[in-house]
């Protein structure tokens, strides 16, 4: 009996690694879910066997000697959630045959289908894989959770970027272009001068010029001007200073 509760340990060791090991490597809410549908599925999954009873050798079966069946296996996995596989190991290590409460409630019994293999090797086995599974994977998330704590990606994107911007500036302001299309959205935050139209319309720009009877400015990249007696006037938002423009008639070209 003791050989049979070490090589259902170690079966149960082997699920609990290929559990881990699928939350870990593969992250997300989906892959969780995987995981607990395995655990309370996995008893029925290759004839009554998990994947760590098939490389033991155990089989789950109910008393008509069938393979465990996908009810069974819920209900007997159940109890490793409440009250806990501690718990489940003390009571089938003092129990008559072998069996847990989770065997009690699904009627259900574990059948060694190697017996001429000892359990303790697949116990050491199952030790070794978890000691270097998980210890690495530990240190390596550890590093990788500090990394993405002082360095997130969003920070390093955004520093990249602005260094991008910043040499790009003189090429953008030698054509008289707009610095980067990202920062059309921010022309309001650095517009030095807003030209008010007797229309009652307001028209920012970073600067502006007279020729003649057209007042020009530079916006949005290019060279636009209107005339001028639409103009009521023009403030400088730098020092609040304001020019009025008067209507006049306008004369034949």
């Amino acid at each position: 009996m003791d050989k049979l509760i070490v090589k259902r340990a170690s079966a149960f060791l082997f699920d609990g690694l290929l559990v881990a090991a699928m939350i870990l490597w593969l992250p997300g809410r989906f892959w969780a879910l995987v995981g607990i549908g395995y655990l309370l599925l996995r008893d029925a999954l290759i004839g009554g066997r998990s994947i760590g009873k098939f490389i033991v050798g155990v089989t789950v079966m109910d008393h008509h000697k069938n393979a465990c069946g996908i009810l069974r296996s819920v209900v007997r996995n159940l109890c490793l959630f409440l009250p806990g596989p501690v718990i489940e190991l003390l009571v089938m290590a003092f129990s008559a045959g072998g069996r847990r409460l989770g065997d009690r409630l699904a009627q259900t019994q574990v059948i060694d289908t190697r017996p001429e293999i000892r359990g303790v090797w697949f116990l050491l086995l199952a030790l070794s894989l978890t000691f270097l599974l998980t210890d690495p994977v530990r240190s390596a998330r550890k590093v990788w959770g500090h990394w993405e704590h002082a360095h997130t990606w969003r920070e390093v994107v955004q520093s990249e970027r602005i260094e991008l911007e910043t040499r790009l500036n003189p090429v953008y302001e030698y054509f008289g272009w707009e610095s980067h299309p990202r920062q059309m959205g921010s022309a309001r935050k650095t517009a030095r001068y807003v030209i008010h139209l007797r229309d009652g319309r307001t028209i920012e720009a970073e600067e502006y010029w007279e020729t003649g009877t057209r007042i020009n400015f530079r916006r949005l990249g290019g060279i636009v001007g209107v005339d001028r007696s639409k103009v009521a006037m023009i403030e400088n938002t730098a020092d609040g200073t304001r020019t009025q423009y008067h209507p006049s008639v306008r004369t034949r070209p």
